[in-house]
């Protein structure tokens, strides 16, 4: 559409007002191919290795790297690890679930309240239930319940927001054979829950 304006306009200023709006199209396209693309690797990839991973680890290495957000938001994080403190999964998307779901616990924190997010991990029926709790303004499940882990689906309205987040979570747990679901009250919070198949 932008390269049909340009052609058909003989205004040098106007082109080159078009021409400047090249370049977050293409970005944006290009970012949507690449979320794509590794959606696609992650449904493939049947060589990808689980071990051993101690969560509580990995957990201090996402959370060191988000101090500045958490210092900035006044985020209490409390952790309960003490049920299941290890759990069987490829250590990529481990990282990666651990990161999408407590990022999304600061980014649609309340502006009513300081974040509270709890991260806990259970044993129900030998198998590992990872647990991410806040207190931020929640989603409607009601109206949204369907479309929550569609890609480019987003449930407020904030700068960040690329609806790939949680599309890429639960891609990487159902590859390994896990599930997620989610619990949440508007206004109240919202609570992930990931299930691991093998632990």
């Amino acid at each position: 559409m932008l390269v049909d304006f340009i052609e058909n306009s003989e205004d040098e200023k106007e082109r080159n007002e078009i021409l400047s709006k090249f370049k977050p199209v293409l970005s944006s396209l290009n970012e949507s191919f690449n979320e794509l693309v590794e959606s696609l690797q992650v449904r493939n990839d049947h060589e990808i290795k689980s071990e051993n991973i101690i969560v509580n680890d990995m957990l201090q290495k996402i959370l060191a790297g988000m101090e500045t957000e958490i210092s900035t938001f006044g985020a209490k994080i409390e952790i309960d690890l003490n049920n299941s403190p290890t759990v069987h999964f490829p250590v990529k998307y481990m990282n990666s679930i651990l990161f999408n779901l407590i990022n999304n616990s600061l980014k649609y924190r309340s502006p009513l309240r300081n974040p509270i997010i709890k991260i806990k991990t259970e044993k129900i029926n030998n198998k590992t239930i990872l647990s991410i709790s806040d207190n931020g303004i929640g989603i409607d499940l009601k109206m949204h319940k369907k479309n929550l882990f569609k890609i480019r689906k987003v449930f407020h309205e904030h700068p960040d927001a690329k609806g790939f987040g949680l599309f890429m979570t639960k891609t990487q747990v159902e590859a390994m054979g896990g599930k997620i679901w989610a619990e949440s009250t508007p206004g109240i919070g919202t609570t992930f829950y990931i299930e691991f198949l093998k632990t």
